[in-house]
């Protein structure tokens, strides 16, 4: 408690505070916008697959797709985040477009973006940069926590077409 007090009067401290406060608002606003932009992008490239006025789409198509949405959607979070301290976390706020994705675009799609997205968080997102090794015991922890349960909800709420020539015995 001592080293507070004195924390707490030295000059500029509350600027340090709001100034740090400031910071994190602006980065929270902006992984905002770059979910809303990302869960867009998914509606507007799935829309083919519900509407049904193009040519339709395989479910090995649908799958690269959202594949390649969950790869760009983790691609443009690493400038927002990188060297920051709230970095350790995006792991498991990426978690709510991996449930959009296999959503949307199958378990297939959330299986391989989850992956996708994991390397890429380990090899640009966290230090070391140009490597997949990740040293920081906290955000490699995050890593795994988004592996499991992205492959898991993956599985659970991707969608499952059952085949329509199928007969009946």
């Amino acid at each position: 408690m001592w080293p507070l007090a004195i924390r707490d009067s030295e000059p500029g401290y509350d600027q340090d505070i709001q100034r740090e406060t400031r910071r994190t608002v602006d980065r929270c606003e902006r992984f905002r916008d770059v979910a809303t932009a990302s869960f867009r992008a998914c509606k507007i490239i799935s829309a083919p697959l519900d509407l049904g006025y193009h040519k339709p789409v395989t479910r090995q198509t649908a799958s690269w797709i959202g594949f390649g949405a969950c790869t760009i959607a983790a691609a443009a979070l690493i400038p927002l985040f990188h060297e920051s301290s709230s970095g350790r976390i995006v792991p498991l706020l990426f978690l709510a477009v991996i449930f959009v994705i296999s959503t949307r675009f199958g378990r297939m799609a959330g299986f391989l973006g989850t992956l996708a997205a994991a390397l890429i968080f380990a090899t640009f997102l966290f230090s070391p940069v140009p490597s997949p090794i990740v040293e920081d015991i906290g955000a490699r922890n995050h890593l795994i926590w988004m592996i499991l349960i992205g492959v898991i909800a993956s599985d659970l709420l991707g969608a499952y077409v059952v085949p329509r020539n199928r007969k009946k015995s």
